[in-house]
């Protein structure tokens, strides 16, 4: 949806969200408002640190019932192998489970791995929860996540930049597993714990010859029984879940609807009792009603536009950093978000582990002057055409194309705004189909998932295509460093040496809002945009 028709319109559209903003912050928003103020930091080989018991299983909720949710999109792929969207992750990940699993701080805990031992800088022991179960009733075993693992490494199915670090995978016995890696990796308990990296079944995936698509089999809290694209997702209660007395709900189902009106319309008439919102206008409505809890959720995930650095005037830092220093980063925030949100580096400005203030980015700072003499520096003073390529699903995205293409056209940079289909856009993006394309980023499990898996010149998820020598230096050091301190200061390095090359253009990380009827409790908000908490959702009689 196109937020702005021409400049007079954008000017108008402009004042009227920065005055919503403005009454905004005179009211509190009502529900929960969850800030990062900064990822705990663990160093996997310090003395006594490890995994020793999971948490416990269940709480005091009440047991049955169901929940419709509003949802925003389809999943396009349910293989945990090639999925790469947020969308699929959210219905893979109350199918399956994680060896480790994030808790709303984003530290690590125990799940599928009830212990783990790291002897030394290259190597990992896990043990499996001996009664742990996939649906079927069949255990997780050692041979289950030996299987995995190396389908994440394999490239035939679709390689994680990450399990790159693994160099071989030993069965100790039938609940332990020992991981080898090539060099020392600091970020693997962070990937592991990722809902994008469960736990596959060896047995279901050969006897579906591979083509998990469409079909999920796991040892999360609920089976998925029903899947009808455009329409709903429906799961029912794992009966073999092997967590005691999880999951609470009977049953629930995702109804697709992509709207933000129609989920407004859904919630409002009983159809759902859920739903998230990325805009908060649709929210407003519901907002100090006491029909409804509102949740404001600081998140990480931000707002991205990629570069395909290949090729053309864009293949010329020159220009990228020019385009850098024509936007002015605020605008998009404000005018597209509502202010509600940050302006955000390479690494996203809430994980203040690791994020270095944007003041210290060069090209944030927008200056004119600077950018017209680097295009003229490249031979471009006249400009040129470039295609940024977009998916209506997602508002903020086609807001930020807009701002985008009317701050470019003063260095003389006419871009055109092409429409897709979000699973169009998918394909583009993966198949490196593109001139500029924006799209919104998740929050990474560690530091090196916004950096060395986008940005280096061998990793399989460099979109942007971005090759350079001295880079791929700094990320493999970072990479191999255990050591805290001395990793905080090589990430230092990697956001200056990334904002001289300009891979993407990042603008900000948002807040997102989550309505639901207030009868259901154990809602517990993750930054990283995941939703675990959904087995402990219980209704309040």
């Amino acid at each position: 949806m196109s937020r702005f028709v021409d400049d007079t319109l954008a000017q108008l559209v402009h004042q009227d969200r920065l005055s919503r903003r403005r009454l905004l912050q005179s009211a509190a928003v009502g529900g929960t408002a969850l800030g990062m103020t900064g990822m705990r930091v663990i160093n996997p080989f310090a003395p006594g640190v490890g995994a020793q018991e999971a948490s416990p299983e269940a709480g005091q909720g009440v047991a049955g019932g169901s929940l419709r949710a509003g949802f925003e999109a389809n999943p396009d792929d349910l293989n945990p192998f090639t999925m790469t969207s947020l969308v699929s992750a959210l219905v893979t990940e109350q199918v399956y489970d994680t060896l480790f699993i994030f808790d709303q701080n984003l530290v690590s805990q125990p799940n599928l791995c009830v212990n783990f031992e790291a002897p030394d800088e290259t190597t990992y022991r896990f043990t499996i929860a001996e009664n742990a179960t996939f649906s079927d009733g069949s255990r997780v075993t050692s041979e289950d996540v030996k299987f995995t693992l190396e389908g994440y490494k394999n490239p035939e199915l679709g390689a994680r930049s990450w399990a790159q670090a693994i160099d071989t995978i030993d069965i100790v016995d039938e609940t332990t597993v020992q991981v080898n890696l090539a060099n020392p990796f600091a970020p693997m308990l962070g990937y592991l714990s990722w809902h994008f990296n469960p736990i596959i079944s060896k047995a279901f995936y050969e006897a579906n010859e591979g083509n998990l698509q469409t079909v999920t089999m796991g040892s999360g809290p609920f089976i998925l029984e029903e899947f009808v694209p455009d329409q709903s997702i429906k799961f029912v209660k794992n009966p073999n879940y092997w967590r005691e007395g999880l999951p609470y709900l009977d049953e629930m189902e995702y109804v697709v609807l992509p709207d933000d009106q129609a989920r407004v319309a859904a919630l409002r008439g009983g159809e759902v009792q859920n739903s998230d919102f990325l805009d908060y206008q649709p929210v407003e409505s519901f907002v100090d009603n006491p029909d409804w809890a509102v949740y404001q959720v600081s998140t990480l995930t931000h707002a991205t536009t990629y570069i395909n650095c290949s090729e053309g005037p864009l293949a010329d830092a020159r220009v990228r950093q020019a385009m850098s220093f024509a936007i002015d980063r605020n605008e998009f925030l404000q005018t597209s978000a509502l202010g509600f949100g940050q302006v955000s580096g390479y690494i996203p400005a809430p994980d203040q582990a690791w994020a270095i203030p944007v003041d210290e980015l060069p090209t944030y700072h927008t200056n004119l002057d600077t950018a017209r003499a680097l295009m003229e520096e490249a031979g471009y003073a006249d400009g040129f055409d470039v295609t940024l390529r977009v998916s209506p699903l997602y508002v903020l995205d086609t807001a930020n194309a807009q701002v985008l293409q009317q701050q470019l056209k003063e260095i003389n940079i006419n871009v055109n705004i092409e429409q897709l289909e979000w699973g169009s856009l998918l394909d583009a993006w993966v198949n490196k189909d593109f001139e500029l394309l924006n799209i919104l980023l998740l929050g990474q499990p560690d530091p090196d998932g916004y950096t060395w898996g986008r940005y280096h010149s061998t990793s399989p998820t460099n979109r942007s295509q971005i090759v350079d020598a001295e880079l791929d230096a700094l990320l493999d050091q970072a990479r191999a460093t255990v050591d805290v301190e001395q990793r905080k200061a090589l990430f230092v390095d990697i956001q200056q040496k990334l904002d001289t090359l300009v891979p993407t253009l990042f603008y900000y990380v948002y807040d997102v809002w989550l309505v639901w009827d207030p009868r259901f409790q154990g809602v517990t908000p993750m930054p990283n945009a995941s939703a675990p908490y959904m087995k402990s959702i219980w209704i309040e009689q």
